[in-house]
C-alpha cells in the first residue's frame, strides 16, 4: 500500500518580509567575534544580500504607490497578469530614474534636492 502524497508547503514571500530577511542575512554574515573580520565569502554574500534587500524594499514601496511601477514594460501590462506573476520586473536603476520623472511630472520640480523631496512638496 502506498503512502498518501505529502502536500508541499505553500511558498509565499511577501516583498517587505523578503527584503527584511535579506537584511537579516546581511547582519548574520557580518556578525563575527570582536576583532575578527568576516570571511571574503561572507562579505561577498553580505553585499549581494544588501543589494537584494535594497531592490526588494524599493520595489515594495513602488508597488504600494502603483503596481505598474515595478513592471519592466508597463505600457502592455495588465493588473490580471501582474496578479498571476506573469510579468518581467523592472531593473532598480531604471525604476529609480522613472520614479524621479514621475515626481517631476506631478509637481513640476526636480526631485530629491539636497537629499529631501522637491523644494515645494517636501
Amino acid at each position: 500500500m502506498s503512502a498518501a502524497p505529502q502536500q508541499r508547503p505553500e511558498l509565499r514571500f511577501p516583498p517587505v518580509e523578503n527584503g527584511l530577511d535579506y537584511l537579516v542575512d546581511v547582519t548574520n554574515r557580518l556578525a563575527t567575534e570582536p576583532g575578527v573580520d568576516p570571511t571574503p565569502r561572507n562579505l561577498k554574500y553580505a553585499v549581494r544580500s544588501l543589494q537584494d534587500a535594497t531592490e526588494t524594499l524599493l520595489k515594495a514601496r513602488l508597488q504600494h504607490e502603483h503596481w505598474a511601477l515595478v513592471v519592466a514594460k508597463p505600457d502592455g501590462a495588465t493588473r490580471a497578469a501582474f496578479a498571476r506573476g506573469d510579468f518581467l520586473s523592472c531593473m532598480t536603476a531604471t525604476r529609480v530614474a522613472f520614479s524621479a520623472r514621475v515626481q517631476v511630472i506631478r509637481c513640476g520640480h526636480p526631485p530629491y534636492r539636497a537629499g529631501s523631496g522637491c523644494w515645494c512638496c517636501g
